[in-house]
């Protein structure tokens, strides 16, 4: 559970101090559980287990408070592909975080994890997680895009609004990946392969591929891990499959010809 922070003027900010007890708690619970873009899929009762583990509190309870803090301006609510997600306003304002890493969750608008200027490129003052999985501060991590040594020793900086979008589309992308495994491993190449830049051909590209036999058949056990398909650009494979697809075409044709003579 990551560790936040909370600011002195937090209990006598103007909006915080109009909360119930009840709705004040849950707001400071939501800030351990959301991810370092101050998102969460939203689900009253998962909140209810780890927010109020022991109190006489239920479902609606947890609806209702949610409402409060909706109405304040606190959090907001919204839907993408039939699920439902909380944001926190002004999360990354207050908080440092380290946002060179896959989100859990779609952004609820676009340039979310740029609302704050440079914030990406500071990746050495966000806070990381280190091999024992605890976060630390200050600690260099191999595999977040942008970190690393780069000319004369300094870390490359990276542009907030071209991350924030190769996150967004990569999110689409895993949505329809078929193979659901290895899913940091996918990020890490979809990221330095600049995926995000063509988009179309590469969902074009998946759409076709997985109508194909060879990843239908068998439950989809041919289909290669996400990282694998991004190392080796198969979404060039569409050009194989259109070829396959005409030609089927042209066989029919040519059947319905010969029934016609």
């Amino acid at each position: 559970m990551p560790i936040r922070t909370i600011k002195p003027e937090f209990w006598t900010d103007e909006k915080v101090v109009k909360l119930s007890h009840t709705a004040r708690l849950l707001f400071l619970g939501l800030l351990n559980q959301v991810d370092n873009f101050g998102l969460m899929e939203w689900s009253p009762l998962r909140v209810k287990f780890q927010v109020f583990p022991g109190d006489n509190i239920d479902e609606k309870d947890i609806e209702g408070h949610s409402k409060e803090l909706e109405g304040l301006g606190l959090v907001r609510f919204y839907g993408e592909n039939g699920n439902k997600y909380l944001a926190i306003n002004n999360f990354l304002k207050h908080q440092r975080t380290n946002t060179n890493v896959v989100p859990r969750c779609p952004f609820p608008e676009p340039g979310w994890a740029s609302l704050v200027p440079g914030c990406p490129s500071r990746a050495n003052d966000c806070p990381s997680k280190d091999s024992s999985g605890k976060e630390g501060k200050g600690r260099e991590r191999k595999d977040i895009p942008g970190q690393g040594q780069g000319q004369g020793g300094k870390s490359p900086k990276i542009d907030p609004e071209e991350l924030a979008l190769a996150q967004t589309c990569f999110i689409r992308f895993w949505d329809e990946y078929p193979r659901k495994q290895k899913r940091k491993r996918a990020w890490e190449k979809f990221w330095k392969q600049k995926c995000h830049e063509k988009m179309k051909q590469i969902m074009r590209a998946l759409a076709q591929q997985k109508q194909t036999e060879q990843w239908r058949k068998e439950e989809g056990r041919f289909v290669p891990l996400a990282a694998t398909w991004i190392y080796n650009e198969q979404w060039e494979d569409e050009v194989a499959v259109a070829v396959a697809e005409a030609g089927s075409s042209r066989e029919t044709f040519r059947g319905l010809a010969e029934e016609e003579d």
